[in-house]
């Protein structure tokens, strides 16, 4: 962004001061390769999902994934009324 564009902009100057802009002109000049290259990857990803495939857990984070489902309770299911089936909740009735 240049301060010409930012004087279209209402009141921009109140913000988009000539600092602030050329810290920003600083930081697209500095990560703009890796943004380019996240995007590209995003864009990759999201044909993928355009295409029939589904999220998953990294292969090389499965065993991370698989060790946190295998801690997690199961409660009985509820009922048709939505209340629960837990013992504590039978004892209360």
């Amino acid at each position: 962004m240049t301060a010409s564009s930012a004087a279209r902009i209402e009141d921009a100057e109140r913000v988009l001061t000539a600092p602030a802009l050329a810290f920003v002109e600083d930081l697209t000049r500095r990560f703009r390769p890796g943004i380019d290259e996240l995007l590209a990857r995003r864009r990759a990803v999201q044909e993928r999902y355009n295409n029939g495939a589904r999220p998953d857990f990294l292969a090389e984070t499965a065993d991370v994934a698989s060790r946190r489902l295998e801690g997690r309770r199961r409660f009985p299911p509820t009922s048709r009324t939505g209340a629960s089936r837990s013992p504590a909740r039978s004892i209360a009735r």
